[in-house]
């Protein structure tokens, strides 16, 4: 447990009071408070310098770490019951904003980060020029958003498009087009969300498990209703292939 010291109530400089914990490794220097104060912990990786070196008969090797360590890692427990490892292991970190409780180990076990905010935002990524969020998987969803009464996701940019999908490379070229007979639903027939906001992409399904996409055109404002259009497909075909 460590507990860092606080600034005098009478101190009007807006200074940050000091950190609990601070770890820095690779003898670094210790950052200023400005980078680190009112702080619980405080992490920062040792550095990797490296020299290459070069001996009388022109062999070259290299000293140093081999690369650079991280601020901090977090890494959570197993459960072992008769000498056996159960399922659900703790979570690496949590995180929690302002003074919610522990989450339960329903919500964490197996989570590597767990972000849990009671107004804002659970887990942000940011980034200069790379990428901001990142999500990999071997066998599952990179990436899965969902809400009970919100978007599952949002995409915004300003500069380019809001989303890009990347294209499975077929190895052959496409068949020719052809002219298809296009059909709609009625709108009249079919209840959509009369909040939505402009660029709205909704699929629905109804009990035949059909599918149809639904774009929002004009988002809703004061009593005026969001208005929708279907999003028109070709012919319908079953897939054959797995990727």
């Amino acid at each position: 447990m460590g507990q860092g010291g606080t600034r005098s109530n009478e101190d009007t400089s807006g200074a940050l009071h000091a950190a609990g914990v601070v770890g820095v490794a690779g003898a670094a220097d210790i950052p200023d408070i400005t980078k680190m104060g009112s702080t619980g912990v405080f992490g920062q990786g040792g550095d990797a310098v490296r020299l290459t070196h070069i001996a009388a008969n022109g062999t070259k090797s290299v000293s140093g770490p081999k690369n650079p360590g991280p601020g901090i890692v977090g890494r959570g427990g197993i459960q072992k019951e008769d000498g056996v490892i159960l399922s659900t292991v703790g979570a690496g970190v949590i995180g929690i904003a302002g003074n919610g409780n522990l989450p339960s180990m329903a919500l964490t076990g197996n989570v590597g980060v767990y972000g849990d905010s009671s107004a804002g935002i659970a887990i942000k990524g940011e980034s200069g020029t790379g990428i901001g969020v990142h999500g990999h998987s071997n066998s599952g969803p990179g990436v899965q958003g969902a809400s009970e009464r919100d978007r599952g996701g949002i995409f915004e940019s300003k500069g380019s498009a809001q989303v890009q999908l990347a294209p499975h490379e077929l190895g052959v070229p496409l068949p020719s087009a052809i002219t298809v007979p296009v059909k709609a639903i009625p709108s009249k027939n079919l209840a959509l969300p009369k909040d939505g906001h402009g660029g709205d992409l909704l699929v629905v399904m109804d009990d035949q498990r059909q599918c149809s996409l639904w774009f929002c055109v004009s988002g809703a404002v004061g009593p005026t209703n969001a208005r929708w259009a279907q999003v028109l497909m070709g012919e319908q075909f079953d897939g054959t292939v797995n990727f």
